[in-house]
């Protein structure tokens, strides 16, 4: 026997056609999360990388300003002050050796230590420096950096 009492209720046509606005709208959404994180990965890395360029600006501009004289090295200089404090320049980072080891991972080009407009080289160790610069590689762009050192007659005459 069958009862003539109607429900109330969705078709399955109309249930499909919902689920399959669902699945486009959570695809949809998915898809942007996933650009606006890789977005955000790729500003937290440039900001990183900005970060150490800033903060190995910042150290070679104080270490010169508090020295009381800058010499070269084999491989880097060494900045004497109140402690000595020894750069080594690689390719692709620099060390920074005081009371404790800081790296810097940076592409280091064309690497120029100067005395009175005279280039430097590594060989000629020990002697003293008062322009050093060079080109950092980030990104394809290159930003170049310079640092002067400037002696008074005094320190001149005492080295």
């Amino acid at each position: 026997m069958r009862s003539n009492v109607k429900f109330a209720a969705f078709t399955i046509l109309e249930m499909v056609i919902t689920m399959m606005v669902s699945a486009l709208l959570i695809g949809l959404a998915f898809t942007a999360y996933v650009i606006v994180y890789r977005s955000y990965l790729a500003f937290e890395k440039k900001n990183g990388e900005t970060s150490i360029i800033m903060q190995l600006g910042r150290t070679l501009q104080r270490d010169f300003a508090r020295s009381r004289r800058v010499c070269t090295r084999p491989d880097g200089l060494v900045i004497y002050g109140q402690d000595s404090i020894v750069y080594e320049f690689q390719d692709n980072y620099m060390l920074r050796r005081s009371a404790r080891l800081d790296t810097f991972h940076v592409e280091i080009r064309n690497l120029q230590m100067t005395f009175e407009n005279k280039l430097l080289t590594t060989s000629s160790a020990d002697s003293l420096v008062d322009r050093l610069s060079f080109q950092l590689l980030l990104r394809k762009d290159t930003i170049p950096f310079s640092y002067r050192k400037f002696y008074s007659s005094e320190e001149l005459f005492n080295n």
